[in-house]
């Protein structure tokens, strides 16, 4: 196989995976605030669980722009500006830097000290995306 096809079969799987990942957390997410479960859930495990989910999300996320950069050299012309849009707008609005300092690791390099729950809610209005901290 040559080096283009092997990087190609690489490519496909990386996102077929990152359409179960996104499928999941949208359904979870739907789940998690659904009446039914809503029902026999309190405020807190709702909140946890909505975490949960949204994580997942933020760290699928994140990949994208991993995947674009090792990767856009595969993707076909008439989709590349797109892809790269979707990367650069995911970049903006520090999709990356959550996952970095919220989601995978508990310690901000930055300020040599774990973020506050308000910080977090900071990054969070900053993308425009609620992340319930502090709850």
């Amino acid at each position: 196989m040559t080096e283009t096809k092997e990087r190609a079969v690489e490519a496909f799987w990386i996102l077929n995976d990152f359409i179960g990942d996104l499928v999941t957390a949208v359904r979870a997410s739907e789940y998690f605030n659904s009446p039914k479960f809503k029902a026999g859930a309190s405020d807190k495990v709702l909140r946890l669980c909505n975490k949960m989910a949204g994580s997942f999300l933020f760290v699928t996320l994140a990949k994208w722009i991993e995947f674009y950069d090792h990767y856009k050299v595969l993707i076909p012309e008439e989709i590349k500006g797109k892809c790269k849009q979707l990367r650069n707008e995911l970049e903006r609005r520090g999709v990356r830097k959550l996952r970095n300092e919220v989601v995978g690791h508990i310690w901000s390099d930055k300020h040599d000290r774990p973020l506050m729950p308000k910080e977090i809610e900071e990054l969070g209005r900053a993308m425009r995306i609620p992340t319930q901290a502090g709850h």
